[in-house]
């Protein structure tokens, strides 16, 4: 019955979308607009511009700049953090691997005591979109996983909750659309890897954060869809960049993870 359940739990995505006003953690106000008072002539008024005084002989001539004017900047985000639930349509499968993923080196990324394994047929909806590492022992307190390959992140989802590490999660479990706290790595060539359920609190990574193989990026956790503490990891594809500003996006298509070890 557990396996059952965590296999439920990371695949039950419905195919819409959700209302997607809510509070991304980044500022993107305008730390250093420039309040500075200028000129507001008429365009053919033009007794202020070059005026002499004719006392002392000087051009009244403004010649300063702003440098540190940066109101058009619009810094990616580094994280989305919220406690909005949502749907992110459920994932395609794909037979073998993405092409170019066997030409890197790849690592398990987590401990287990037990895997449930992906599931789908080829060209219609996945089953189950990825591999569980599964740790149903309470006497390991802390699991931590890592990078499965080198890359760059591009989008972390944080702000879920859980309830409990080994008990089915009744905290908000469509958080990140089921996934929970999670991260997704660009392994270049269009090859993605995602790391969900996270444990809240623990992600060491944001957005642009180049990590090696098996670097630490956060604990196995219990938040979103699950009923255990697992890692719910996948390798997919996407031909769409990321957008680390949004809700939590699906791949275009999902692989067996298995292929990679």
């Amino acid at each position: 019955m557990r396996i059952f359940f965590v296999l439920i739990a990371c695949n039950e995505k419905d195919n819409h979308n959700t209302d997607t006003s809510v509070v991304v953690d980044t500022d993107t106000s305008d730390p250093t607009e420039d309040t500075g008072s200028t000129d507001s002539a008429e365009p053919n008024d033009t007794s202020d511009t070059d005026s002499t005084d004719t006392e002392t002989g000087n051009t009244d001539t403004d010649t300063s700049t702003d440098t540190n004017d940066t109101s058009d900047a619009d810094p990616a985000c580094t994280e989305y953090n919220s406690p909005e639930e949502e749907f992110a349509p459920i994932q395609i499968t794909a037979v073998g691997t993405p092409n170019g993923a066997s030409s890197l080196s790849w690592t398990v990324p987590t401990t287990s005591t037990y895997i449930v394994p992906f599931a789908g047929s080829a060209g219609s909806p996945a089953s189950h979109e990825g591999l569980d590492y599964v740790h149903g022992d309470a006497n390991v307190g802390v699991v931590p996983v890592y990078a499965s390959g080198a890359g760059t992140v591009v989008y972390v989802r944080t702000g879920c909750p859980q309830s409990s590490e080994f008990a089915l999660n009744n905290d908000l479990r469509e958080c990140g659309s089921g996934w929970g706290n999670h991260v997704v790595i660009d392994h270049g060539n269009q090859i993605y890897t995602r790391y969900a359920h996270l444990k809240p609190n623990t992600v060491s990574v944001s957005v642009e954060t180049v990590v090696s193989e098996g670097q630490y990026i956060a604990d196995m956790g219990n938040s979103g869809r699950s009923d255990l503490r697992h890692l719910h990891f996948e390798l997919g594809t996407k031909t769409s960049p990321f957008d680390p500003c949004a809700l939590s996006q699906s791949f275009d298509l999902v692989y067996n993870p298995q292929g990679l070890f």
